[in-house]
């Protein structure tokens, strides 16, 4: 039996197109299951509002980038008032 490698898909949405999403994904379930899906970003900005019609199509959660370097997914906050940021994680690819 072999195991299926756990992906998550973290998106710059301030700085990524939703028309490579639906690629990315395909090359991504080839490489195992994408279990975490989220695109963070100012929602605020008129330009974003197209990553907004591809939440339930994708299950993709839309997280708030606050603009000060950290950024955060609603649920996660009420769990714990840390703000994990996703800047060291972007750095390491």
């Amino acid at each position: 039996m072999t195991t299926s490698k756990n992906i998550a898909l973290l998106i710059d949405a301030d700085n990524a197109s939703p028309s490579g999403l639906d690629p990315a994904l395909t090359v991504l379930a080839e490489l195992g299951s994408v279990n975490i899906k989220r695109a963070y970003g100012n929602w605020s900005k008129a330009g974003l509002k197209s990553w907004a019609a591809l939440t339930q199509r994708y299950a993709l959660r839309l997280c708030p980038d606050v603009g000060d370097g950290r950024a955060w997914c609603w649920q996660e906050r009420r769990r714990s008032e840390a703000r994990p940021s996703i800047r060291p994680l972007l750095r390491q690819s």
